[in-house]
This record gives structure tokens, sequence and C-alpha cells, in this order.
């Protein structure tokens, strides 16, 4: 019987999206079915390094566009807050 396999997408893989990903992984989750985003481009090697197999870039737009479950892991944006 097969199972519906869920694609995740995590914007802002910085230390809290890692720590997602890296608990999806553990908990059996294919890292081909995670993707994410970071918000510059000297990151993108690092979460290359740090998560093997999850596709990074820095198009929020790219990266959501086939995703079951978006999960937001960024920081507030003082400047918008009231």
């Amino acid at each position: 019987m097969g199972g519906f396999i869920a694609r995740y997408v995590i914007i802002g893989l910085g230390k809290i999206g890692t720590a997602i990903a890296k608990s999806l992984i553990k908990s059996g989750v294919d890292p081909a079915n995670i993707s994410g985003s970071v918000r510059r481009v000297e990151s993108v090697s690092r979460v290359r390094r740090e998560l093997p197999g999850v596709f990074v870039t820095t198009n929020n737009a790219e990266v959501v566009k086939d995703a079951d479950i978006v999960i937001l892991a960024v920081k507030r944006i003082k400047s918008l807050m009231p």
C-alpha cells in the first residue's frame, strides 16, 4: 500500500530552519523531499554541506511552487513591525 510522500519547504534555512530540516531527516524524511531557501547566496554552500541532498536556493517563489508543507523559519523583520 503506497503512502503520501510530502514535499517539505523551509523558508529560512538558518540555525532554526536547518535544525528543523535535520529533525525531519532524522525522523525518516528523505532529504530529496526537503527544499529550502536562504537570504544570501553565500549561505547556499553552507546549507548544502550541512544538509546533503536538500535542495537550496535564494528564490522563495521557486522553492514553494510544488510544496505540500511550507515551514516559515525567519526572524521577525523589526522595520516592518509596529
